[in-house]
This record gives C-alpha cells, sequence and structure tokens, in this order.
C-alpha cells in the first residue's frame, strides 16, 4: 500500500515496527510516501524470513543496515532501550553479554521470578539441557521428546513460579498456560504441538 504512487507524500511520520524484520527494500520502497520514518525493533531476533533465491544482501533489515558493524544502535543513530521488564537478571545478564554489549539490564525485582518446588529447574532461571541426535536438519523428535518431559516434570506435583505483577511479586502454580515454547522451524512447531498440544507453541 505504501509504495503505491498514490501515497507519495502523504505523512509527515511514518512508523515501522519490528524494523529488526522488515528489509531494507521494503524500507526503500515505501520512502516516498514520508518526510520522516521511525523505526522500533530489536536486531537480535530472528530475522525476517525469505523464500526463494534473492541478490546478497536482500537479507539484511533496515535496522540492521542502521546499526552497521556495532552489535547494538549507537547514540548518535538513535536511542537504545536499556531496561527489560520481563527478564530474571540471570537471563538478561547472559543476552546482554552475548547480544547488547553489556547495554541491556533488568528491572530490580525481577531477581524474584523463579520456578519452586520439586521440579529439577526449581531455583534455576537459565538452563541448558542437551539432546543428542543425528542428521535432523528441520526438526526433531528427539528434542520433542525430551520438550515433553520437561513439560511433565513442571506441570507435575506442586510446582509454582514467582512473577511481578502490578509492582509487586505474587506466586502462581505452574500449569500448562504457564509453559510458551519457541521454536525457529516450522516442522519443529508442528512436531511439537502434535506431542505436546496442551503447551502454546510459536517462533
Amino acid at each position: 500500500m505504501w509504495a503505491g504512487e498514490n501515497f507519495e507524500d502523504t505523512v509527515d511520520y511514518l512508523v515501522v515496527d519490528e524494523a529488526g524484520q522488515f528489509s531494507l527494500v521494503g524500507i526503500m520502497s515505501i520512502a516516498h510516501s514520508t518526510k520522516n520514518i521511525i523505526m522500533l525493533g530489536d536486531g537480535a531476533q530472528l530475522k525476517q524470513p525469505i523464500q526463494g533465491s534473492h541478490p546478497d544482501g536482500c537479507e539484511v533489515s533496515a535496522l540492521d543496515y542502521i546499526v552497521g558493524e556495532n552489535k547494538t544502535l549507537p547514540k548518535e543513530k538513535g536511542v537504545f532501550l536499556p531496561i527489560t521488564y520481563r527478564l530474571h537478571p540471570n537471563i538478561c545478564a547472559f543476552n546482554s553479554e552475548l547480544f547488547y554489549e553489556g547495554r541491556l539490564h533488568a528491572i530490580s525485582g525481577n531477581q524474584n521470578q523463579n520456578i519452586e518446588g520439586v521440579s529439577r529447574f526449581s531455583g534455576v532461571n537459565l538452563s541448558l539441557v542437551d539432546v543428542e541426535h543425528w542428521g535432523n536438519t528441520n526438526h526433531s523428535m528427539e528434542e520433542v521428546e525430551v520438550l515433553k518431559k520437561i513439560v511433565i516434570d513442571l506441570v507435575s506435583g506442586n510446582n509454582t513460579y514467582k512473577l511481578i505483577k502490578d509492582g509487586k511479586v505474587t506466586t502462581e502454580k505452574i500449569t500448562y498456560d504457564s509453559i510458551k515454547i519457541v521454536a525457529p522451524y516450522n516442522a519443529q512447531v508442528n512436531r511439537i504441538k502434535q506431542v505436546i498440544p496442551e503447551v502454546s507453541v510459536g517462533q
């Protein structure tokens, strides 16, 4: 729509959300519609899916182009939001070191977000579970089976988790609705949905 001739110079500001998944070519195609473009997004998120064959460079997002060789947005090019309201400090520290040059920090109080109970993940905020398999390119039933065991471990018994609600620490029982599984491949998402239909799964 914004690339159409009828939209040339129609707005003063055009806001592009999830600019980390919006291609530079896409930005160029809509630029004629506005005097100013405001881009919001996270360059460390998954990139825009590309289908078919494209020339080198087409995979570059508009945000990646602005960030350039830096890991995070330089001060002279925009505003970096240094606070996360969702992550536990341990998880935030891991992500901050790996992707954000140590610039990302969790709000005070998020250290209270913990799993408690009989689960092997009780008191552990960030865990790596190794799964041995071979020859799987876009899905792994071995990983799906391990995921199923993890979910059963979490929802069985009296496991609870603490979270911040309206600025206060509250405790809730872990149920299937408490769990969200994220997988980068559609094929893996579909396998997980088949085996663990009670849990929300996405990319």
